[in-house]
């Protein structure tokens, strides 16, 4: 009886071997690489130069910061001095122009020009000495006193 069954085992055996079903490659877990595109480059500026923080351009993407600071780490650097760089250009072209606010604006930011709308005045007031007697318990009229 054994043995029977011992027989039968590796009957078994080989037809489940040669019925095996070929092994799977293994596949990498989690999402796919992300890749960058010139349109999502453009997006990363976009959002720098607007003055969204990595934490928010990176959800407007839809992936994680890290991925963010790995594929566009030029974009976040220099995002924001590009748009700076660009609107300092368009706003002298405006005060050549003759726009006077933006020569104004450009004149006070840059040339370090002020306003001198604070006016100081100095007035000179000769100290006086003023005598008055003391009683205790009545309250004293500096004004009629003054004006004696």
């Amino acid at each position: 009886m054994r043995f029977v069954k011992a027989a039968a085992r590796s009957m078994i055996q080989r037809l489940c071997a040669m019925t095996e079903k070929p092994k799977k490659i293994p596949q990498k877990l989690g999402r796919k690489e992300h890749a960058p595109t010139s349109e999502k480059q453009n997006l990363v500026k976009l959002c720098m130069a607007s003055g969204f923080n990595q934490r928010e351009t990176a959800n407007c993407l839809e992936i994680d910061t890290k991925t963010l600071r790995k594929h566009y780490g030029p974009q976040l650097e220099f995002g924001r001095e590009q748009a700076n760089v660009q609107v300092a250009g368009s706003l002298f072209k405006q005060a050549l122009k003759g726009n006077v606010q933006a020569a104004i604006y450009w004149s006070k930011v840059h040339m370090g020009w002020r306003d001198n709308s604070e006016t100081t005045t100095v007035i000179n007031i000769a100290p006086q000495k003023i005598e008055a007697p003391v009683i205790e318990g009545e309250a004293i009229d500096l004004d009629a006193i003054r004006n004696q």
